[in-house]
Order: structure tokens, then sequence, then C-alpha cells
């Protein structure tokens, strides 16, 4: 390969097994059904009516007692009621501290529901009642978090909401064909031919396959959904106990977990989440680096707060109808965000200050080490500003306000006026490219903290008495394969299909029926082309003088020569390389001969399965034709990057 080089470490670890499947059981299959109903035609009616009646005439103020926290049932019932919460039909940001309360405590009423019954008929009610975006992020994260929905497929968000992944033309012609065509009788599929359509510059043009890609976004629209949500939703637990602390006693609480163990023992993980948030990122800016160098470009540019040059017009529109906002080629923010800016640089001086000094102020003035074992954790989450911050008075939100500053969205009296930009609006921000030059601040910020840890010692990075001695990996050949979205949640029910719903669904075998008659019909598809490619396998012959029973061996991916094709520095270029892959292996004495494949890596997964596959998969299932598979991955690979982005258009 002309740029790039395969890394490989073999270190004697405990790692994650290997993914299994099991097929699923009635119970499952039922529960699957109704999540993906709950999930389609998001602003209209629910298609199932028994879900929509359930939604309809569910008195859930009078059943607080079926939930682990009734108090908040009931205070969130009574703002809905009251109009106190964010309105159906407007943008949801998460730059906006209220609306990410919002979520958060339905989350919490889903997750509390003591029963899954309880819980569809929550979700159900807040289908009809809750803004859309603000529904769908709470009730993916309590089907990812409930026991009883463990295993259940979610559809892929671009399907969801195709508003924020295609681009206005597309929709229009969609719902003008659902208007003529199908509504008339035409059973035959139609497919809308998608072009990359944003405006870009001719260097982003060049690596828009990877940009634009809807699984990229996708991939990174549930890490936010499922971190965001759990992160605000552990600050409120803590602040609500039965003696509420105040932001002071919070604030000593969190520092003293670090002092005393750290979050060595953090359900999520036992790295902490702020260290997986700056791992997610470099992993994600690399891949991004690498899609550049394989074109020919240069590092992605230092970022510009006072004068931006990120040329990006999405074409995108919010579920209002309004156009998401771009950005011209040279923007100039001052003097209009002045006060914005300062505070972004304000924010960023601060860190630089902790990482140089070693230490991080708490609210009561005093010093917390940043060089400890949990120090990477601790820097994380102050740059993110999650509820784990030490200090997110002083420290803030680096990457909130950062988005909200290139974004340069006009400020609004009310929130539910608010029109974000596209970085505001996490499952699409991947597109722009201002996007890739925040990551690489903020990626700046993390190698400025490693590089002031100790260096390594030899014993650190060896396994006494093992060595590589081989390493084959075959041809990897990239092409552009054909994918269909398919746009039915924006295509409308005629009124003729609304009553044969509530005629067809009064009986479980009626609605399997009518079910699989709308298969049939026609469908309205997203047509475009992927970068994708096919399988590989590397071979490893491991030289060993001893057993070493599991073995772990990573798999890294890394550039050779920089764009001007000179040879680069593999220690000063950590941050460029990419870990494809990881894997348990037993070694016996002598020669090993390790041979994988790339379907088997750890670190990718394949795309999410299509609304209609599921439904078809779930039906079959139900009449005993096939089974219905559920796939249980290792609880640390929390999403897995889609392994159609790990490619590079030119080797």
């Amino acid at each position: 390969m002309r740029f790039l080089i395969i890394l490989l470490a073999l270190i004697a670890l405990g790692a994650c097994g290997s993914v299994n499947q099991q097929a699923a059981n009635q119970d499952l299959l039922n529960k699957q059904q109704d999540v993906i109903q709950l999930l389609q035609q998001i602003s209209q009616p629910i298609p199932n009516q028994k879900l929509q009646n359930l939604g309809e005439t569910y008195d859930i103020e009078n059943n607080s007692h079926q939930y682990n926290n009734p108090i908040i049932v009931k205070y969130y019932v009574g703002a809905v009621k009251a109009g106190l919460v964010q309105p159906q039909a407007t943008v949801y940001s998460q730059v906006v501290n209220q609306l990410r309360k919002e979520v958060s405590l339905l989350y919490r009423i889903l997750l509390g529901a003591k029963d899954y019954l309880t819980f569809l008929k929550t979700a159900a009610w807040a289908r009809l009642h809750v803004n859309e975006v603000q529904f769908v992020r709470a009730l993916v994260v309590a089907v990812l978090t409930r026991p009883d929905t463990k295993g259940v497929i979610l559809p892929p968000v671009y399907e969801i909401f195709p508003q924020y992944h295609l681009d206005a033309r597309v929709i229009q012609e969609a719902q003008n064909i659902a208007i003529q065509g199908l509504q008339q009788g035409n059973n035959q599929n139609i497919v809308i031919p998608v072009n990359y359509s944003a405006l870009l510059s001719q260097e982003e043009q060049q690596v828009s396959y990877f940009t634009q890609d809807v699984g990229l976004a996708a991939y990174y629209g549930y890490i936010k959904f499922v971190g965001d949500i759990l992160l605000e939703t552990q600050q409120q637990q803590q602040q609500q106990q039965q003696q509420p602390l105040s932001q002071q006693q919070y604030q000593q609480q969190v520092v003293g977990k670090y002092l005393q163990q750290g979050v060595q023992n953090d359900q999520q993980s036992a790295i902490g989440l702020g260290a997986q948030y700056l791992f997610l990122h470099q992993q994600l800016l690399a891949l991004y680096e690498l899609n550049r160098l394989s074109n020919g470009l240069g590092p992605v540019p230092e970022i510009n707060f006072e004068n931006v040059n990120a040329l990006y017009q999405p074409h995108l529109h919010g579920l209002n109808g309004l156009q998401l906002l771009g950005r011209p080629e040279m923007l100039q923010l001052q003097p209009q965000k002045n006060k914005l800016i300062q505070h972004v640089m304000s924010l960023i001086q601060r860190l630089k200050d902790s990482i140089d000094s070693g230490n991080v102020i708490t609210p009561q003035g005093n010093f917390l080490s940043l060089y400890q074992p949990q120090g990477r954790n601790i820097l994380g989450d102050l740059i993110q500003g999650s509820s784990r911050s030490i200090n997110p008075r002083y420290y803030g939100s680096l990457e909130v306000a950062a988005r909200k500053l290139l974004g340069n969205t006009p400020e609004v009296q009310n929130i539910w006026d608010y029109t974000p930009s596209v970085l505001e609006i996490e499952q699409c921000s991947v597109y722009d490219p201002a996007f890739y030059q925040l990551l690489k601040k903020i990626m700046n910020l993390n190698q400025q903290y490693q590089q002031s840890l100790p260096a390594y010692q030899q014993s650190d990075l060896i396994l006494p008495g093992v060595t590589i001695q081989e390493v084959d990996v075959s041809q990897l050949v990239t092409l552009f394969n054909d994918y269909h979205i398919e746009l039915d949640s924006i295509i409308g029910q005629s009124n003729q299909q609304q009553q044969q719903q509530q005629q067809q669904q009064q009986q479980q075998q009626q609605q399997q029926q009518q079910q699989q008659q709308q298969q049939q019909q026609g469908q309205i598809k997203a047509y475009l082309k992927r970068l994708d490619h096919q399988p590989y396998q590397y071979k490893i012959v491991v030289q060993s003088k001893q057993n070493v029973p599991r073995a772990v061996v990573r798999v890294f991916l890394g550039p050779k020569h920089n764009h001007q094709g000179k040879p680069i520095s593999i220690s000063q270029n950590q941050h460029l390389f990419v870990q494809l892959d990881q894997f348990i292996q037993n070694l016996h004495i002598g020669q090993n001969f390790i041979v994988r494949n790339s379907q088997q890596a750890s670190g990718q997964s394949a795309d999410l399965p299509s609304t209609s596959q599921i439904v078809q998969g779930v039906n079959a299932a139900i009449r005993s034709q096939h089974p219905f598979f559920i796939t249980q991955v290792c609880k640390s690979l929390f999403v897995e990057f889609p392994e159609t982005i790990e490619n590079l258009k030119k080797l």
C-alpha cells in the first residue's frame, strides 16, 4: 500500500470476547415490533392503531405508582400539560441546556417503568405528546438500557429522520411522488437518486464519500444520543437525593470520587466516560486525516474562531421545514460574536493552563492532580463539560460553546424558535467540515496532555519472549456499492390507509396480515453510492518462547508517508493511527500462525438493517418461517464504527 502501514501490538491482558448471536423468542419479537412501530413515520400518527389508542387513552399521571420515580412522572406530565416543554414540530438542539434536561427526564421515566407494559404505554403516550427528536433520543437510550428490551434492534437514524441526512430536493420529490403515485394505487418501488449535493470546498469534495456518509452520521448520532443522556441523567440523579446537594456539595462529591478511587468502578467502562470520549473522537479524526492523505491532501487546517474557513451549505432542513444554517467560504465572526469568541478562547486557555501546571482547579479553589491514573478521564470530562466535570462552572463545555460559535446561529428570545446549524445537531454534525477542525483543536489538547506524561519504558511495551516474525495483508479492494434508504417516515398515510388500519388491526393475526400487505406495496427509496471494501485478511506469524494464554492482539492502520511522500515518524504521529481490530489469541511455545478476516474485526460493525428488513425478519419469525437473530456484543463495545467507513479511496 502506498501510504499506509499495518501496525500490530501484542499484550497479555484480558479483552472482549467474540460477538454472539441467538434467535429471538416470541416475547422479544413482539417487543421488536412495538419499537419499530413507535419509530415509524415519526411526525405522523402511530401507524399501529393499537399503539395509537394506547397513547391517546393512557393516564400516565394516575398511574405514577407504576414507576420507580413517581414524583418525576408527576412533575414532567404537569410540565407537558402546561406547555412548558418543547412542542412538536420544533427543532431540537443539543447545545440548549433546557432541552437536554427535558430529554433526560423523559428517559428516566421510561427507564423507571416497573414492567414492559407500563414502558410501552408510556412510550406511546410520549410519542403523541412530546417533541419528536426528544422522544426518539429518550426511547433509543431506554431500549438500549432496559433489561426487558435487551436484544431489540434499532433502525438507522437516517430512516427515522431522513430530513437531517438527505437534501431537501430528495425529500420534496419523495413527498410529491407519494401524493401523485402511491396513494393512487401504484405498487411499484420508486427510486430517487441522491448525490452529495452539499456545497463544499474543492478539497472537501474529494473526501465527501467519507464525511457525507450516512452510516458515519448514524454511528456518531447514536454515540451522542446515549452518552449525553446518560451523563445528564447521572447529574440529575445525584442532585435529587433525599437530601438535595448544593452545587458546591455536588462538586465536592465528584472531586472526592476522583481522589478516592477515580472512576475505575464506573459501570459504563473501566476507563471512564471522559477517556472514552477522547478515544472515540481521536479515532474519528484519524479516519478523516487518513482519507485526506489518501487523496493527496494535507493535514486538517487549524481552526480560526474569528474567521472560519470551512465552506458548507448543507441543503438540509428540520422537522419544521426550515433550512439548517450553513456557512460561506470565509465567515467573519467579529464583531457580532466577540463575546462568544472570548468565551471559547478563555475555555481553551484554562484547559491549557491546567495541562501545563498538571492541576485542575476545584470549585473550592483547591488543586486536583491531572497526572494521575484517571487524568485522561478527568480531561475528557472537562472538555465536554459533562456532569462528571470537576468544575463545570469554571471550565464550561468547550465542545458545546465551539459548536454554537462555528454554527453562527442567530440569538433568539424563545428557545423553541431556535434554528440550529448542522454542527448543533449531533446526528448530522459529521457532515460539516468545521466539525473536524474543531476535533483537531480538542485533540491538540489531548496530545498536549499525553506528551506531558512520563514516557513508556520498554518493559511496558513488549511481551517478553514473544516476537512478531511476519505480517502478510491481502490486497484491499475498495468499491462503491449501491445503497438504498427507505423514505416511508416522511410519507403520510391516506385516509383510506388509516381506515384500513383501524379495521385490520383489531387482532394480532390481522395486524400481521396487514403488515405483510404493506411490504407488498410500493416503496419510495433514496438511492446513493457508498464506499465499501471487499473482505480482506491478514496472516501473522508469531514466535513465542513460552505459553501465553489470552494474549491480546491489536491491529492499527496508519500513514507511512505524509501528503508530500516523505516518511513519517510513528512515535510523533500516533494520533493518526486507527485501531482496526483487537482480539484474544492463545500463544503456545514455538511458531504460531494467526489468520484473521476483516469481517471478524471487533471494532467494526455492519450497517444497521433497514426498517423493512427488520419488519420482514420479525414477521417471518412469528410465522416460524425463519429465525430472527439478535446480536449480543461485548459490553465494552458501546457502539462500533461502521465497517464501510474503514475505507480509504486510494491506497
